[in-house]
C-alpha cells in the first residue's frame, strides 16, 4: 500500500496563513485498512478451518460484516485547500469541492463530510484526528466542566478563515458531558471484559 509524503501545510505570502491543511490521521485511515483486509480474510479462513460452527460465522458474517466494511470504507485522509478536499479512502486520491459538501460535522475525534452528488454508500468521508496520548484525553473528559464547549479542531479554525463564503454547514458534535459518558462507558466495558476473562481464566485453569 502506497505511503505518499502528505503536502505540507503552505503559508500564504500575503497574510502568513495556511494555505492548505492536513485532514485525517494516516495511522488512523492505515489501521482501518488493515482491519478491513483481516476482516475479509480471517472470515472465509475461519469458515473453512472451523467445521463445527459454520452456522453461527456464517450468521455472524452475514450480519456484522457487512456493516463493518461499510464504516471502515468511510475513513479517509489528506489534505484540503481554497479549492477543496483531496483525499483517499484506499490508494486512489480524490478530489470534492466545497461546492459538493452538503454539511461538515466535527468533535475531537473525527471530521464527517456529508457529500452531495454521490451514491448513497458513497456519501460519507470520516476523517479520524490525530490522538492525543490517552492520559490527557482521559484527563481532559473528566476535569473538564460539563456543558463547557469543545475546542475547535485546528482544521476547523483554518476552515473558517480560509473558506468563505461556506456552501455547507458546519456543526459541532458532542460536548463535554457527551464525551465524559462515552469515557465512563469506554471504562466499563473495559473492566467488564477483563473480569469475564479472568473468570474464564481461572475456569480453565
Amino acid at each position: 500500500m502506497e505511503n505518499k509524503q502528505r503536502p505540507e501545510a503552505k503559508k500564504s505570502t500575503a497574510n502568513d496563513e495556511p494555505e492548505s491543511s492536513p485532514i485525517g490521521d494516516y495511522r488512523s485511515w492505515l489501521s482501518s485498512r488493515v482491519l478491513q483486509i483481516f476482516l475479509l480474510l480471517a472470515t472465509p479462513t475461519f469458515y473453512l478451518l472451523d467445521q463445527t460452527s459454520r452456522l453461527q460465522l456464517a450468521i455472524l458474517a452475514g450480519t456484522a460484516l457487512p456493516p463493518a466494511l461499510v464504516l471502515l470504507d468511510m475513513v479517509a485522509e489528506g489534505y484540503a485547500d481554497a479549492r477543496g478536499i483531496s483525499f483517499r479512502r484506499y490508494w486512489k486520491r480524490d478530489f470534492v469541492p466545497w461546492e459538493d459538501i452538503r454539511k461538515l460535522e466535527w468533535h475531537q475525534r473525527a471530521l464527517i463530510l456529508s457529500l452531495q452528488n454521490r451514491p448513497l454508500f458513497r456519501s460519507k468521508l470520516f476523517f479520524p484526528s490525530k490522538r492525543a496520548p490517552w492520559k490527557e484525553e482521559l484527563k481532559d473528559a473528566l476535569t473538564r466542566p460539563l456543558g463547557s464547549p469543545l475546542p475547535e479542531p485546528a482544521f476547523i479554525k483554518w476552515l473558517k478563515h480560509t473558506v468563505d463564503p461556506r456552501p455547507f454547514e458546519i456543526q459541532q458534535v458532542g460536548t463535554v458531558g457527551s464525551r465524559r459518558g462515552a469515557m465512563y462507558l469506554i471504562l466499563f466495558v473495559i473492566a467488564v471484559s477483563v473480569l469475564f476473562s479472568a473468570m474464564i481464566f481461572f475456569a480453565l485453569v
